[in-house]
């Protein structure tokens, strides 16, 4: 993903009045966290949701683990075999990292980060807001540089759907340089979740992506969301 990448990436701290820009480096989950700066209050209309994708393979996950993100009042399971890093939820930009595996030559990677919201937007109002200040960023680099887009994600669809019947939103088929992932957006009282993973097209960079992908759905599926997501911790 060009701009909203996970690593590798300059980015910008934009208000949601888009008062003031400060270069960040960190990648991916440095420029949502850009966004407990003040992203509160974007008078920013939604972009059209085009059709769901398909179900989720029903899977059993009878026998899986549950990791919880208490700070953050969620939790999910996931299957024997993944591998899951969970101490960079107490960083500077609070993500636990699972995967099938996680280290090798070829690896099957899904983030879940965990973003402020202090205006409680919903996703689709969150994602229309990032794009809109990223694109912005985009146009002021463009006429220094003369080069754009740097920052502003490129996807191949956007779409609405639920997660456990929370209302979501997802960016699918985003360019993450070495493959292509999918982004949903989960709103957690005030604070936004980003499950990020890459699609199931095969890939020689990525373990198993047809296989993994369907696990990570199975993973999403599981998610929970605590009453107590609205406290700050």
């Amino acid at each position: 993903m060009q701009g909203s990448i996970m690593r590798d990436r300059k980015f910008l701290i934009v208000s949601a009045a888009i008062v003031a820009a400060a270069a960040l480096a960190g990648g991916w989950g440095a420029h949502l966290f850009a966004y407990r700066a003040g992203f509160a209050a974007a008078n920013v209309p939604p972009p059209a949701p085009s059709a769901d994708v398909a179900a989720a393979v029903p899977m059993d996950t009878a026998g899986w683990s549950v990791y919880a993100g208490r700070a953050f009042g969620f939790s999910f399971e996931y299957p024997p075999g993944w591998q899951v890093a969970p101490e960079a939820m107490s960083a500077a930009n609070p993500h636990v990292a699972l995967g099938n595996p996680l280290g090798g030559t070829a690896t099957y990677r899904m983030d879940v980060w965990a973003y402020g919201n202090p205006g409680g937007l919903s996703a689709a109002g969150y994602v229309a807001a990032m794009i809109a200040s990223d694109t912005a960023a985009d146009v002021r680099s463009g006429a220094a540089n003369g080069t754009a887009p740097r920052i502003t994600p490129r996807f191949s669809k956007e779409f609405a759907l639920t997660v456990k019947g929370i209302p979501a939103y997802e960016l699918y088929d985003v360019f993450e340089f070495d493959h292509q992932g999918e982004q949903i957006y989960i709103k957690d009282g005030i604070h936004m979740l980003v499950f990020d993973f890459p699609v199931s097209a095969a890939n020689p960079n990525i373990a198993d992506p047809g296989a993994n992908n369907i696990v990570a759905h199975a993973v999403l599926d599981t998610l929970r969301i605590s009453s107590s997501s609205s406290v700050v911790e």
